[in-house]
């Protein structure tokens, strides 16, 4: 749903010019006076992120706090903007958090694609002319570590808590390391007591990890790997301190897991959580985190910064292990020197698995590989074979297909492709695809991989697990920023589409091989069978003397249409309706069987020219502007008009409710019913306006719903309401 965009400030030409409150209730953006705050910062999330869920209580707490400070002096507003899949979701989502959101029916995916939304949760902060601001602050870390101390989320304010975190953390070091917070240790068979101090004065570096218990997460082996590397040269080069921070689970066990390292605090004082937290910073405090510690020199660099002998300093802090995990020992000790190197290599790496894109050398002659780094489980046919490098000028398309388990718009794109791939194949057309996965454990990574095969047993090749590397170096040569994506590929290393998820969704098995030219001839066929089969359908109702129902507005490929049981099924937002029942006098009364709603629905009536008849997509439906007016049981909304006059109520329906709609032309008066019942409780009078006595005709407008209409008098379960429902005062509160 959006509105005119005639004379619209800037803000609203970005947000649209309606918001929902997390009570369902519309507001005009307008009304929240953005145009006074000195930044409106678009929260992107959604209910099925586990980040997502984690996050938002936090920001929530945050602008509340922040919020009930400050009043109406307030320089910023949050918006919400959902990725859910449904507008159930979204709405149930939307109730935990206090700031409003832009409606499930706007244009969500223009907002992400404005923005370059790549992953969510993500904060992207804009001014009053709807123009990006402070994108060099990481608005996430920033709120997670200070709350509502980090309002008003200026730059000022980041560089204020940057050097108040950089000072205390200074502080804490010092007093762990002096032993003014107690830091007791023992080696790892508990024979010899030690501390912090001593270790310190023994080792050139000292690598304190924050630990969970979980020893059944690999990256602690890895960690105890690369460190045995780091120290194969020398022994001392770096100790490794297991601090028991907290506990994965009912089976972590500190006692277990410390003993893969050389020293261990299993329970650390609470004291020294604190003080560890605000070393590595409170959003690195959990585990697994590994901090790098080392003695000051007592000497000067040429930069003319000078460290004093013996006092500690922080050499490089690694969340997640995740530097350690890409770099491995070479790169110790993972300060920002060293990161920089491999940023340097990692960038030659990508260049020459592009330079190598021709014959799928990549693939097929891995630069520093000794073992294959394709696994295929059906079939011995050599991998060149089954990637066709020898195949000439043959149509052939190789997919690089990032995915994980995890993901569920992946779970959702995975049996698409798998449907795809077998029925390319099955013609005859030369499509292989190559999983490269983002599981995090190469069980899961199994298990999802099992699911990439056909029917006839045919299933797609995959990157070894092992070899994340060199899955990492594709995802950055290729650009990958989010899952799923597809790239598809000819075998001479030419790029066909770098979104081909898009392609496969759009355009299927018919478009092989997903070239612009063949994807526009598909679509435009589609789009003329499609339209075809709409005439038929209105010949056919003509012919049996019924009522022509129709799509309006919206793809035809997105409406589903069964005239026989007089069913719709609609996709995508779309409109359908029947103008041939336009009416200017007299009462007009219908049904609707309620058989399944996932979406959203506008359903009502319009004016003679209220519905702007297209075959594109479109977010305007019944209700969206003053010709039309619509109800929504799903979102308990009334539609009607573009100036901020639609209204929450508080009419509920779902499947197997029928819902009967009544207009009185005359009065000018539209009235709904929930299973018959035509009180209060069940819907009574929604509309009142004279526009109503030009003549109006039952429309519907929605996405994700199914529903069976009924304009025969034979064919109603229940029936016209009383004269009663007709004879209100005029003062009777009813929407305009």
């Amino acid at each position: 749903m959006s509105g005119n965009s005639n004379n619209l400030t800037p803000l609203e030409n970005v947000l649209g010019q309606k918001l929902i409150k997390n009570d369902g209730e519309e507001i005009a953006t307008n009304s929240l006076t953005l145009s006074a705050k000195k930044q409106i910062v678009l929260y992107f999330s959604a209910h099925w992120c586990p980040p997502c869920k984690g996050f938002t209580p936090v920001i929530s707490k945050a602008y509340d706090e922040y919020k009930q400070k400050v009043g109406d002096k307030s320089e910023v507003e949050f918006i919400f903007i959902s990725r859910d899949e449904d507008a159930e979701t979204f709405a149930e989502y939307h109730k935990e958090m206090s700031f409003p959101a832009i409606p499930f029916d706007a244009d969500r995916d223009g907002l992400a694609q404005k923005f370059a939304i790549e992953g969510i949760p993500s904060l992207v902060a804009i001014n009053q002319n709807g123009e990006r601001i402070n994108e060099s602050i990481d608005f996430r870390s920033l709120i997670s570590v200070h709350g509502a101390g980090a309002f008003p989320l200026t730059a000022g304010r980041a560089s204020e808590l940057k050097a108040e975190e950089k000072e205390m953390a200074t502080k804490n070091l010092k007093n762990m390391c002096a032993g003014n917070i107690p830091f007791p240790l023992t080696t790892s068979n508990k024979k010899v007591k030690s501390s912090l101090r001593e270790v310190m004065s023994k080792a050139d570096n000292v690598a304190i990890l924050l630990g969970d218990g979980d020893f059944s997460d690999a990256s602690y082996d890895t960690l105890r790997d690369v460190m045995n590397k780091v120290n194969s040269k020398t022994g001392d080069r770096c100790a490794v301190i297991y601090l028991g921070l907290s506990l994965y689970n009912s089976d972590s066990d500190h006692q277990k897991l410390s003993e893969k390292f050389d020293f261990a605090l299993n329970e650390a004082s609470e004291e020294l959580k604190e003080a560890i937290g605000l070393v590595v910073g409170k959003e690195n405090a959990q585990a697994p985190t590994i901090a790098i510690i080392r003695r000051g020199t007592g000497l000067c660099g040429i930069n003319g910064k000078c460290e004093d002998e013996d006092t500690p300093i922080l050499v490089a802090v690694d969340p997640g292990l995740v530097k350690i995990r890409q770099t491995s020992a070479e790169y110790f000790p993972w300060n920002e020197e060293a990161m920089k190197a491999f940023v340097e290599v990692k960038k030659i790496k990508i260049e020459k698995i592009k330079s190598n894109l021709v014959n799928m050398k990549f693939l097929t002659e891995p630069e520093g590989e000794k073992d294959p780094v394709v696994l295929q489980k059906e079939g011995t046919a050599p991998l060149k074979e089954r990637i066709f490098v020898d195949n000439g000028n043959e149509e052939c398309v190789v997919g690089l297909y990032f995915s994980a388990h995890w993901c569920p718009p992946c779970r959702n794109f995975t049996p698409k492709l798998v449907e795809c791939y077998e029925k390319v194949r099955a013609v005859g057309g030369k499509f292989e695809v190559i999983f490269v996965s983002s599981d995090s454990s190469k069980a899961d990574f199994e298990s999802y991989y099992e699911s990439m095969k056909t029917t006839v047993g045919d299933q797609f090749l995959a990157l070894d697990f092992e070899k994340r590397d060199l899955k990492n170096n594709l995802s950055d040569a290729f650009d990958v920023s989010g899952i799923p994506t597809l790239i598809l590929l000819k075998p001479d290393g030419t790029v066909i589409s770098e979104d081909g998820v898009s392609a496969i969704s759009e355009g299927g098995a018919d478009a092989f091989p997903w070239d612009k030219a063949t994807i526009e001839r598909v679509a435009s066929e589609k789009l003329e069978i499609a339209l075809k089969r709409e005439k038929s359908d209105e010949e056919s109702q003509r012919s049996l003397g019924t009522a022509v129902v129709k799509r309006l507005a919206g793809i035809p490929e997105h409406v589903n249409h069964d005239i026989n049981t007089k069913v719709f099924t609609l996709g995508p937002f779309s409109t359908v309706g029947a103008p041939d029942l336009f009416a200017d006098s007299g009462i007009v009364y219908y049904e609707l069987e309620i058989l399944e709603d996932k979406g959203c629905t506008q359903f009502g009536f319009a004016l003679k020219d209220g519905i702007e008849q297209t075959y594109k997509d479109c977010s305007e439906g019944v209700g969206d502007d003053s010709l039309s007016w619509g109800l929504d049981g799903f979102r308990s909304i009334k539609w009607h008009g573009d100036d901020g006059d639609e209204e929450v109520w508080e009419g509920k329906w779902a499947g197997g409710n029928i819902i009967g709609f009544a207009v009185n032309i005359e009065k000018g008066m539209i009235a709904a019913s929930r299973d018959g019942d035509w009180t209060k409780d069940g819907f009574g009078l929604m509309f009142r306006n004279d526009s109503i006595k030009k003549g109006v005709f039952p429309c519907f407008s929605g996405q994700g719903t199914r529903f069976r209409y009924c304009f025969d008098q034979d064919g109603f379960k229940y029936g016209l309401p009383t004269e009663s429902i007709w004879n209100v005062s005029e003062d009777t509160s009813a929407v305009a």
